[in-house]
């Protein structure tokens, strides 16, 4: 069978062969490749080849072994093996700088100290190059007449970060709302796992929606709207939906806001940074949070100590140590129950991702796991099935972070019924409250230059009250009744305010208020 997919389509003239049966038969299936890639001539046929390796095959579901045939195909073309004439050296140098780009972000983490020895600017400079050469610009401007009513989503719809998570998230919204929307995949700037394939069917090469989402921070905006390509702003109501966590925004990001007709903010702490760095309208529309009803919990799975009170903490490495905090976690730990190895209690640390401080971290709780068997360490990626698992199986979640444009792991935790404690700034603000959790006290204190990236001058983060969030997990340890009676609260909370179906509405509305400017945009079918 692989063979036979990988044979040459029945189509002419197909030079090459490098359009394929799989790649044909996915074509076939979609009307939107139809429309942007008709197979009537070799030039068209050699574009849609190329998008097939670029990533559509790959955002189709199809294994990436399926493509190896039609890169050959098209290198031949290259050679001057075939009927049509390729630029074999453009076609070189476009790969070649795809790859460099994609290694330099892989390698960010480890080479931080390499950055900061480059000037912000020219290292942007060289940067912004390097991706319009990977990337040249691919759409055209659209006609308004060939638009359609609901949302285009523009981002990362396949990849395993909380960014993408939040995409994912707004497209359930979306759809609860009965409001139509398309997704564009442009994730190359992103180096993380991408395996979630939940927004496959709604996949398109092109937007075609007359409202645009751009499901990405503020600092690869430019990237992707070049990637895109310009035209696809014209004859639109454009949107960007940022996460940021820090109250002051980069100034650097101006140019490609002021491209933007509204900034929709997911949480109040980030309205309240963009309301006060730019002039665009500023709008407040919360994230949904679902997760699955039927998961069930396993500590024998994940070895956390049966009959304890489980503090679960969970971080990204990649999303810098220094905001996410690790070290007040165990200090915490430490001072409640540090003294006492008979209470029944665990913590479970949960690690993912890459950082320079990675190994001094893990040695620092492998340490603690030696001399306290009642601490877990998980240094892995997990499935989202085994992510809710794990937070399941656990009684409380902890984050002491200094700082949140959001704070996914906790919002999960809080709809999953679980008691949370967290620092009392940022985005988690908005959903963790005296009635919903524990919030811990902060004092502000300097965000240093080597600790978070876009640095500038006074930029604050807070520096949380070790000693309360102690005596808040001693207090928990001994009432199972008050962690459960919490964690409901939670839950009911997260499913008011937070659900699909809850910010459906939200986005409804606000829609119907930019119908002035664009009619039909909800789904009137």
């Amino acid at each position: 069978m692989p063979d036979y997919l990988d044979r040459p389509a029945g189509i002419k003239p197909n030079p090459g062969g490098v359009v394929t049966q799989l790649a044909h038969a996915l074509w076939t299936t979609r009307g939107d490749l139809k429309s942007y890639f008709p197979l009537q001539e070799g030039k068209s046929q050699i574009n849609y080849a190329d998008w097939y390796v670029a990533g559509g095959a790959t955002s189709a579901g199809i294994p990436a072994r399926f493509t190896h045939t039609v890169v050959k195909r098209i290198r031949q073309l290259g050679r001057g093996t075939a009927d049509v004439s390729v630029n074999e050296k453009s076609v070189t140098a476009t790969r070649i700088a795809r790859r460099t780009y994609r290694t330099l972000m892989k390698a960010q983490p480890h080479i931080r100290w390499l950055y900061r020895m480059v000037p912000p600017a020219k290292r942007k400079q060289f940067l912004d190059a390097m991706f319009r050469r990977a990337w040249p610009t691919n759409f055209d401007t659209t006609s308004k007449d060939t638009l359609r009513p609901g949302l285009s989503l523009i981002g990362y719809p396949f990849s395993e970060t909380g960014v993408g998570e939040a995409m994912r998230s707004l497209a359930r919204s979306v759809d609860s709302a009965n409001i139509t929307y398309d997704v564009t995949n442009f994730d190359e700037q992103v180096p993380s796992s991408r395996r979630d394939r939940a927004l496959t069917s709604h996949i398109v090469v092109r937007p075609s929606k007359m409202v645009n989402v751009f499901c990405v921070n503020a600092d690869m905006l430019g990237s992707t709207i070049h990637g895109i390509g310009g035209g696809v702003l014209q004859n639109r109501y454009n949107i960007v939906r940022p996460f940021w966590e820090l109250p002051s925004i980069h100034p650097q990001w101006l140019n490609s806001l002021q491209q933007m007709d509204e900034i929709s903010a997911p949480t109040a702490f980030v309205r309240d940074a963009f309301m006060a760095g730019t002039d665009r309208p500023v709008v407040h529309i919360p994230v949904a949070i679902s997760v699955p009803p039927d998961i069930e919990a396993s500590r024998e799975r994940f070895k956390v100590p049966k009959n304890s009170t489980a503090f679960l903490f969970a971080f990204d490495f990649s999303s810098y140590p220094d905001r996410k905090n690790p070290d007040a976690v165990l200090q915490a730990y430490l001072r409640a129950f540090g003294h006492d190895r008979n209470r029944r209690v665990s913590l479970v640390i949960k690690t993912m991702g890459n950082s320079p401080q990675k190994r001094t971290i893990l040695n620092s709780i492998r340490s603690l796991a030696q001399t306290d068997n009642r601490v877990v360490l998980i240094d892995k990626v997990l499935t989202r099935t085994e992510t809710y698992c794990l937070t399941k199986s656990c009684d409380v979640f902890v984050s002491l972070h200094r700082s949140e444009g959001f704070g996914l792991g906790i919002a999960e935790a809080m709809a999953m019924g679980k008691a949370v404690i967290a620092t009392n700034f940022s985005g988690s603000k908005d959903f963790v409250g005296t009635q919903t959790g524990f919030p811990i006290a902060y004092r502000l204190i300097d965000v240093e230059p080597d600790q978070y990236p876009y640095f500038i001058e006074a930029q604050k983060w807070a520096d949380p009250d070790i000693d309360e969030a102690a005596r808040v997990m001693a207090q928990l340890a001994d009432n199972v009744e008050v962690v459960a009676a919490m964690g409901e609260r939670a839950r009911r909370y997260m499913a008011a305010v937070h659900s699909p179906e809850a910010v459906g509405k939200v986005i409804a509305s606000r829609l119907q208020d930019i119908q002035g400017y664009r009619n039909s945009i909800l789904n009137t079918y």
